[in-house]
């Protein structure tokens, strides 16, 4: 496999590109840059990415994003498209990224599992492995800087979320609190998990677990604002719009496995209505509304 690619379609405000060495530079519309890059969107300011896999990812403002790791198959671009064009992963593809601070919301395109294709988001809490699937991470700090949470909503799909080997998050399996080795998120379902951090160092020491449901129409107004995004960028590259997925009824969708094998359910409260109440899983802000054809983009 060779580096795959990572393009900026919309760069709103001040959005910095930090490449391998350490080196920072202004983002630009229609940059292309590959893994060892990170982008980092400070106050007011937020970019929408594309991958070369056909993933897109929206880095809201106060955040970033490294791109530890894409390594991808090389394909026909020709049949299969390119970036925007995409509708599925066109090729094996292996990615790795890790969200330090802040927010990100995305859309994996189904991925080529058959052929072994990964897409994992790193967080100080744990890892997110995702397969086509709608998503929105924020890292939660406090006063200090110090992080204390981690809020993922499944928007769309299935979120698997493994705990960091040296952090414990225990959760309620059926009962018992219990060290939690997996959690999945499906449709419609967030996950908080709260640490236990130092005071002085912000040293993780261990967390705890919790689901619950976010109901049809938070997950739609969460849907909807990515979709925004996208649509923005695609009216810019010339191409046709793309409406947003249509959510349904939604369900209890967080499930945690224990240290002892055992499977609960551990979103037990049913919203059905109303905002993302105390996820902070929206984050960010703006996506800008004057954006004018980038240069050397290929959409």
């Amino acid at each position: 496999m060779t580096n795959g690619k990572v393009q900026a379609l919309i760069v709103v405000g001040d959005v910095q590109l930090i490449t391998k060495d350490g080196t920072a530079s202004a983002l630009k519309r229609g940059q292309t840059f590959e893994e060892g890059a990170s982008v980092h969107a400070n106050k007011g300011g937020n970019a929408l990415l594309v991958m070369s896999n056909g993933a897109t990812l929206k880095v809201k403002e106060d955040s970033t994003l490294a791109v530890t790791k894409f390594q991808q198959a090389k394909f026909d671009e020709a049949t299969e498209g390119t970036f925007l064009r995409l509708n599925k992963d066109p090729s094996k593809s292996d990615t790795d990224l890790k969200l330090s601070t802040g927010s990100l919301q995305g859309e994996v395109k189904k991925l080529n599992t058959d052929s072994g294709s990964k897409f994992t988001v790193d967080t100080p809490a744990g890892s997110a492995g995702i397969r086509g699937t709608i998503i929105d991470i924020t890292i939660v700090r406090d006063a200090q800087g110090h992080v204390t949470g981690i809020v993922a909503n499944c928007i769309v799909g299935n979120v698997q979320f493994s705990p960091a080997a040296n952090v414990a998050i225990v959760s309620d399996v059926n009962g018992s609190s219990t060290t939690v080795t997996n959690a999945n998120i499906s449709g419609g379902g967030s996950m908080t998990v709260n640490l236990t951090v130092d005071p002085v160092t912000g040293v993780i020491s261990g967390g705890s677990l919790s689901g619950t449901n976010l109901g049809a129409n938070a997950t739609q107004a969460l849907a909807n604002a990515l979709n925004e995004t996208v649509n923005q960028a695609l009216v810019t590259a010339g191409l046709p719009t793309q409406p947003p997925p249509s959510i349904g009824a939604t369900t209890n969708t967080v499930t945690v496995t224990g240290a002892n094998g055992q499977t609960s359910t551990v979103s037990t409260n049913t919203v059905t209505s109303g905002s993302v109440g105390g996820s902070g899983g929206s984050g960010g802000s703006g996506t800008g509304s004057a954006i004018s054809n980038p240069q050397n983009v290929t959409p």
